[in-house]
């Protein structure tokens, strides 16, 4: 269950992978912490931060195809939706254990 206040963003970016297209992200630490380096992060509300990030992932546009086959594999795995359904599902049946 995703409870940021950047849902948006964060639905954007799943279609995005799944698209096959390349991203820029601002540094919201579960992208971070999701992704690593196979996304191209700047400091949020940082023009200069994000000019530069344009910038190097413009200079490295050779890595970009192996970085989104790399993100396409993890979203595929992780975030599909009968992978999603079996994790909340046995959250909620821990969680309930637990109280027993």
């Amino acid at each position: 269950v995703n409870m940021s206040s950047w849902e948006w963003l964060c639905i954007a970016l799943y279609d995005s992978i799944c698209s096959g297209l390349w991203v820029i992200l601002p540094e919201i630490v579960s992208f971070e912490w999701v992704f690593g380096d196979n996304a191209f992060m700047y400091e949020s509300w940082d023009v200069r931060s994000l000019a530069y990030t344009i910038i190097q992932a413009y200079e490295e546009r050779k890595d970009i195809p192996k970085k989104v086959t790399n993100m396409q594999t993890i979203v595929k795995a992780g975030y599909n939706h009968e992978n999603i359904t079996r994790k909340l599902m046995h959250f909620f049946q821990k969680t309930y254990e637990d109280t027993l």
